[in-house]
């Protein structure tokens, strides 16, 4: 009885152990993702004059999911070379196997808003708040003799890291903009690709003009 009861216990911790290494690294993996995500933004935005909105969009925010998402990419995207070509430079379906292009359209479904770390990224972030305060001294300087210059800044997703079939890895970004007299920044997703010594710009898919 006491061996029986010796074995449930070993059985039941070992199980235990089990359990907290999987979460340990799922939990590894998302702060990988994460990490590999922030090297990503200082790689794409070296200029520390460069602005960024702090609050990142997600695939939702004003209708953004009909541009966010895995068609979009796999059927709309253009090499750099030739970015007024009609046919698409890859097909994604040969990149990814069939679990991982899964995992790639559950997370442009899910892509989230998040608030960017300013000590994790080159350049200005800015607050809503800070960017409500930036428009009010321009619409004050209107006002006066006081020359007034634009504001402007860039507004982006949180990178999506996603491997390929053979270990590769791709970085997913959308990029708009806004500016206070309005314009014409337009939208785009961009993907760039791990070649091991940095990130390389892969492929484009116009968004909006």
């Amino acid at each position: 009885m006491k061996k029986l009861m010796s074995e449930n216990f070993v059985f039941t911790l070992f199980s235990l152990v089990i359990l907290l290494v999987i979460g340990a690294c799922k939990s590894q993996k998302h702060q990988s993702e994460t990490a590999l995500a922030y090297d990503f933004l200082r790689f794409l935005y070296m200029d520390p004059n460069g602005t960024l909105r702090q609050n990142t969009v997600g695939a939702e925010e004003d209708g953004l999911s009909q541009y966010i998402n895995y068609k979009q990419i796999n059927l709309g995207n253009r090499s750099s070379r030739m970015p007024l070509d009609t046919i698409n430079y890859v097909d994604f379906d040969t990149l990814l196997s069939a679990e991982q292009k899964v995992g790639l359209i559950k997370k442009m479904e899910e892509l989230k808003s998040v608030n960017l770390d300013p000590n994790k990224i080159n350049g200005h972030i800015l607050t809503d708040e800070e960017i409500e305060d930036n428009f009010r001294k321009l619409r004050e300087k209107l006002g006066s003799s006081e020359p007034s210059k634009n504001f402007g800044y860039g507004i982006i997703s949180f990178p999506i890291i996603q491997e390929g079939q053979q270990g590769e890895l791709y970085a997913i970004i959308f990029e708009t903009g806004a500016s206070y007299y309005g314009g014409g920044a337009g939208g785009n997703i961009r993907i760039f690709r791990d070649i091991g010594m940095g990130w390389e710009f892969f492929v484009f898919a116009h968004c909006f003009f």
